[in-house]
């Protein structure tokens, strides 16, 4: 056994050295997991390399997205999660951060982790119109970018595109926004947390999501006490007046309208201690629209204060279990849900 570990450092070694970066990132990680074996030490619980990281062109520029498959994949199609980091994150952080990974691989589902455009360390951000950084400042196409994403994984793995999901935080979760507005044939459903859907832009204009053209099943969780996305909403200081939010209200209000819901009445049920739930349950197309109300409630990701059979779930785990519930009608002149058109990569 041991000669056989040694031999795999070898090969790692001269892998990392002469093979391209995939190559070396598998490889090099296999060796470090292995050192603790050579040494008599447990091995890691995980696979050492949990993510993928790919690229793609897009509008000539290299794009760049890490993608999970859950464990003993095979070749039927999989449901997608695409998640998204907030303002100054990483596709790495987020995803360790929120375990989003470790619920995908629960669920048998893969999951994707897009990169901005922008790598340097706290300057991550994505072109949410609103918001925000060096993305909203060069007008960068992310929208497009997630669009050819999905195809992107979809050419080379099996992807069941009736169960794509997305979800996001902050400048993320109002990214995740427009693009289920824009395109709400790409998702079976969406879920975020802390996200707008609209405001002043800095050319000083307004802006306010366009109306989807197809019911979408949304879920939103928001903290009372949020003070980069304000629960109420918000005015520009004097000096930038532009910068302004619309409040939760408004994008539960936004998204009852757009999904034709006749719930009448709905008011908040409290939960818990901490949550408040309004819920429209009565939508077009079998679409719902949740608002997960977090008394005193920060900018975090929420941890495990969610109600289950037993005990409590995290934000992750009932972003998850509200995905479950839905698939996307297929549209006209789709390819239904199958195998990729090319070899796994």
């Amino acid at each position: 056994m041991a000669q056989i570990l040694i031999t795999l450092l070898i090969c790692a070694a001269l892998c990392a050295v002469a093979l391209p970066r995939k190559c070396r990132a598998v490889m090099a990680a296999a060796a470090v997991g292995a050192i603790p074996l050579i040494a008599g030490l447990p091995g890691p619980a995980r696979a050492a390399v949990p993510y993928t990281e790919y690229a793609l062109a897009w509008q000539g520029t290299e794009r760049h997205y890490l993608l999970r498959l859950p464990p003993h994949a095979s070749d039927q199609p999989l449901p997608l999660v695409i998640g998204f980091h907030g303002y100054g994150d990483s596709a790495k952080e987020f995803a360790d951060a929120a375990q989003l990974g470790m619920a995908t691989d629960e669920a048998s589902m893969m999951a994707a982790f897009p990169m901005s455009i922008d790598k340097k360390r706290g300057e991550q951000s994505w072109n949410a119109t609103v918001c925000c950084g060096s993305a909203l400042e060069k007008n960068v196409d992310d929208v497009g970018f997630v669009g050819a994403m999905i195809k992107d994984i979809a050419a080379h793995h099996a992807l069941d595109r009736s169960r794509v999901y997305a979800t996001g935080h902050s400048n993320g979760a109002t990214l995740v926004f427009q693009l289920a507005a824009l395109h709400p044939d790409w998702f079976a459903a969406i879920a975020v947390v802390a996200g707008r859907i609209g405001g002043g832009t800095p050319d000083g204009k307004n802006y306010v999501l366009p109306t989807p053209a197809l019911p979408m099943p949304v879920m939103m969780m928001q903290g009372t006490d949020d003070p980069v996305v304000p629960y109420d909403g918000s005015r520009g200081p004097n000096d930038q007046p532009y910068l302004w939010s619309l409040s939760v209200d408004d994008a539960v209000h936004f998204w009852a309208a757009a999904d034709r819901c006749t719930d009448s009445d709905v008011e908040p049920e409290r939960v818990s201690r901490k949550l408040r739930l309004t819920e429209y349950k009565t939508c077009a197309r079998g679409s719902v629209v949740k608002l997960w109300t977090i008394e005193g409630g920060d900018h975090s990701w929420p941890g495990r204060i969610f109600p289950a059979r037993k005990g409590a779930r995290s934000a992750t785990d009932e972003i998850i279990a509200f995905f479950k519930q839905f698939t996307r009608e297929a549209q006209a002149g789709e390819d239904a849900p199958g195998r990729p058109n090319a070899a796994k990569r």
